[in-house]
This record gives C-alpha cells, sequence and structure tokens, in this order.
C-alpha cells in the first residue's frame, strides 16, 4: 500500500539520517574535492528529507519514529560550523514543526538553538526563520507564551530577535519580517494574554520606532504595520487603544491606517481590518465608553467605525466571490491557448483597474454624516510624520498573495463577527444601532445578509472538511 511505502522509505531514512552529521564534518574532509561532494551530497540528503516529511503528512506515525533522530540532527545543523546548511536546516525544521502534532519539548528544545544561531551568526537568516516560528506558535501558543529555556522566555528571544533587526540602521535582513511575526503572536496567544502583556507594549514600540526612524518606508510596509495595529485590537482592545493614547499617536495611527484601506489588494487585510475594529465595537458594547479617549471616539466616529466595516465586510464578500469563481474559471478553462490567455489578460486588466476604481468609490466618505471628521482625520495622519530622514527599504506598491502564512483569522467569518457586534450594539446602545441600520440602503442590507450566508455557509464546509480528516485518520 501506499501508506507502507511511505513509512518503509521513513525507516529508511531514520536508519540512515545518523550518518549525515559525519557527512557535515569539516575535520572530516581531506580535499577540497572531497568537502564539495560531501557537501552537496548532505544538502541534497536534507532535501530529500524535507520533501520526505511532506510526502507523508497523513502518515502521523511516521512523525514520532523520526524525531530521535532528526531532532539531534537539527540541533547539530544549527551549529556555527555548519552554516552552509542553514537553509536546509531551517526547512527542515519548519516542515518538522508544522506536521508535528503535538510539539514535544525535544522539538521545543531546538527554539533556542534558532535563537543562538541568530544572535551569534545567522542575524540575516529572520526571513527563512519566520515558518518555524510561526510553527511554534500555532501548534502550542501556550508554551510559547509561557515557556522558556535558559533563563530566557521565547517571546524574550523573538522580541530580541526582532528588536535586532528593526533597529539595524543599514536594515541588512528584510525587516518586513517583523511584522509578520507579531501578527502571528497576536492572533494566536489572544487566550493567554497573562503571560504577555507586559510584552505587547514593547512590540508596538518597536513598530512605531521603525516609522519614526524611517518614514520614508513604502505602502506594503506601512500595511504590514497597520496590520499589527489590527491584531492589537483583536487581541486585546483596551491595551492597544489606550497604548496608542498614552504615546500620543492614537489619531495619527488611526487615520493613517484609515488611509491605507482604500488600497488594500488583498481580501486579508480587508478582513483582518474589518475583525480588528468588531472588536473594539465588541469591547464598547461589552465594557460602555467609559474606557476610550473621549478626545478621539464619541458616538459620532464610532457610527463612522460602523459603517466602515460594513464596506470592509461587502469588500470581503466580493472577493470571497471572486475567488470562488476564479477557482471555477480556472478548472474549466486549464486548457485554453495562448491568444486566448492573452485576450483574457487584457481582460482581467480591465477588470481589475474598474475593481480599483469601485474599491476606491466604496472608501468615499462624503457620504457619511460625519464624513467630513473622518476626512479630516486621514488628511492630517497624511501630514504627520513620525520624524526621521527616511528610508526607502521595502517599498514594493502592494502585498503579494504569496506572503501571507495560515493564521487564526482564516477560520473566522468577519460577516457573522460584525452580526455579533450589531446584536450587542442593539442590546447596549439601542438609538446608536438604530440610527446607523436607519442610514443604510435596502442594496447594502441586502448585501450584508448575503454575506452572512456565505459565512454561515463557509463555517459548515469548513467543519465537514475537518470531520472528513479526522475519519481518514
Amino acid at each position: 500500500s501506499t501508506q507502507s511505502t511511505w513509512e518503509k522509505l521513513a525507516e529508511h531514512f531514520v536508519s540512515t539520517s545518523p550518518q549525515l552529521p559525519d557527512c557535515t564534518d569539516e575535520d572530516a574532509r581531506e580535499t577540497s574535492e572531497e568537502e564539495e561532494d560531501q557537501a552537496m551530497a548532505a544538502a541534497a540528503c536534507l532535501r530529500a528529507l524535507c520533501t520526505l516529511l511532506l510526502a507523508v503528512q497523513k502518515h502521523k506515525a511516521v512523525y514520532p519514529a523520526m524525531q530521535p533522530v532528526l531532532v539531534p540532527l537539527i540541533g547539530v545543523l544549527l551549529q556555527n560550523n555548519k552554516s552552509e546548511y542553514l537553509d536546509e536546516s531551517l526547512e527542515l525544521l519548519s516542515r518538522f514543526t508544522y506536521f508535528s502534532d503535538p510539539l514535544s519539548p525535544e522539538i521545543w528544545s531546538l527554539f533556542p538553538l534558532m535563537y543562538a544561531a541568530f544572535k551569534d551568526w545567522a542575524g540575516d537568516y529572520l526571513p527563512q526563520m519566520l515558518a518555524p516560528i510561526d510553527n511554534y506558535l500555532s501548534r502550542d501558543p501556550a508554551t510559547f507564551a509561557a515557556g522558556g529555556a535558559g533563563g530566557k522566555r521565547y517571546v524574550e528571544m523573538v522580541m530580541e530577535m526582532m528588536q535586532q533587526v528593526l533597529e539595524d540602521d543599514d536594515m541588512e535582513c528584510d525587516f518586513s519580517v517583523c511584522p509578520k511575526i507579531m501578527e502571528s503572536i497576536l492572533q494566536n496567544c489572544k487566550d493567554h494574554q497573562q503571560h504577555l502583556n507586559d510584552w505587547i507594549p514593547k512590540m508596538f514600540d518597536l513598530i512605531l520606532g521603525v516609522m519614526h526612524r524611517h518614514p520614508n518606508t513604502g505602502r506594503a510596509f506601512k500595511m504590514l504595520c497597520m496590520n499589527v495595529i489590527a491584531c492589537g485590537l483583536y487581541y486585546n482592545p483596551q491595551l492597544t487603544v489606550l497604548y496608542l493614547e498614552n504615546r500620543g499617536v492614537l489619531g495619527t495611527v488611526f487615520g493613517m491606517w484609515f488611509g491605507l484601506m482604500p488600497q488594500y489588494n488583498r481580501r486579508y487585510d480587508r478582513k483582518l481590518s474589518a475583525i480588528g475594529l468588531c472588536s473594539l465595537l465588541n469591547e464598547v458594547n461589552s465594557a460602555g465608553t467609559g474606557w476610550l479617549p473621549a478626545s478621539y471616539f464619541n458616538v459620532g466616529q464610532l457610527k463612522i467605525i460602523t459603517g466602515l466595516v460594513v464596506r470592509l465586510v461587502l469588500q470581503c464578500h466580493e472577493d470571497a466571490l471572486k475567488e470562488d469563481a476564479a477557482d471555477t474559471e480556472s478548472d474549466s478553462d486549464s486548457d485554453d491557448d495562448d491568444d486566448e490567455s492573452d485576450s483574457e489578460d487584457e481582460s482581467d486588466s480591465s477588470d481589475e483597474e474598474e475593481d480599483e476604481a469601485k474599491r476606491r468609490e466604496g472608501f468615499r466618505f462624503e457620504a457619511d454624516p460625519e464624513g467630513e471628521s473622518l476626512q479630516k482625520l486621514v488628511a492630517q495622519a497624511k501630514e504627520i510624520s513620525f520624524g526621521g530622514e527616511g528610508h526607502t527599504a521595502y517599498d514594493d506598491d502592494d502585498l503579494d498573495d504569496e506572503e501571507e502564512f495560515e493564521c487564526v483569522i482564516d477560520e473566522l467569518e468577519e460577516a457573522l463577527i460584525f452580526r455579533e457586534v450589531m446584536a450587542g450594539m442593539m442590546s447596549k446602545h439601542q438609538s446608536m444601532a438604530e440610527e446607523f441600520m436607519g442610514t443604510m440602503t435596502d442594496d447594502a442590507k441586502r448585501k450584508l445578509e448575503a454575506a452572512v450566508k456565505y459565512g454561515e455557509e463557509a463555517i459548515r464546509k469548513r467543519a465537514e472538511e475537518k470531520a472528513k480528516e479526522s475519519l481518514q485518520r
């Protein structure tokens, strides 16, 4: 059977892998030719191991069998005299942490070794370390939040790594990886705040610090920074808002965020913004408005934010429908010739331009009763600089969908969350809810109802898929 074939192959690698450290031992190399041959053979074997881990992902019993060999192997390869294998080693660690369930103490023992490698000699490898760090966070957030090794917390290790990258004026490392790590922490550790809340302001300090020192970073990096703020609201709305207020940048940051929203080209960014703002509104429903900075948040502005969430939810629904249609079309039109493809590309380009125009139109605020205040807020944010001489690193205009990782919000439906927001608002702030609903057009209400139904169906489908996966195991 296929299962027995893969298990036999895994057994073969388990029996031969202990020889890998010997193949990478520099002391055993006698000539440059032998050194090159051994290095190539070791790297090829590591890549084969990565392929094997991917191939046997459904055969969970294989991973415990390989752990006694792979954990020591990766540990050896993370030493500084094995730097030529770091790419393969991190890929192997990424695969192993992704498919192992649960993460054992032995697998966690590799985390401080990765940290030590970064601090000692691999300071420009944080982008390659993103995947394993995200896997540790998503697979075992409790251990990440509360655990540590060698007298240092895991969160402290990650904070030091990000600080080293973000405070490097030469920017030799792609510092866009840091906001992505912060997103992962804030999304995965929402239920472990008792261990992390003291670290969250320090995380925000890093983001504000790099924007202050390098205000001319490109739009894409600013979008990533605003995603951290959205994740912060999802994690803890009061902590995030009061931090920004205490730093004196609440209006500036929110204004920048709202100003960037019309330029979002990914469904992920719109969905994350919608969920973050819904978390803020839910906090208002449950805790009242007493904790909100009165100078910024009032009833009118909360209604503006509610209307903004509606726009984001409806745009996410449109994005989802387009993705579904594209998937269907891709399945049915895979054999089109080049001429037809060229024609479709031109049509797609025209459609994208039209979609962009509609998206920007959808974010105009003139129709809102309090739209002028929000327009002024956005304009103010454009005029306010975080200071510094500027840096043009990571100045891509747009973010790539391929940059996305599997994340917590993938399992959330923004339309259903907004429905909960409106139900809470109707219960706690009925007059505000009724006034807002009175401003919605019948067309918007129909579209919102369709988005809710789509979200309910998406949850049902995911539940069915998980049930099938459980049966297959």
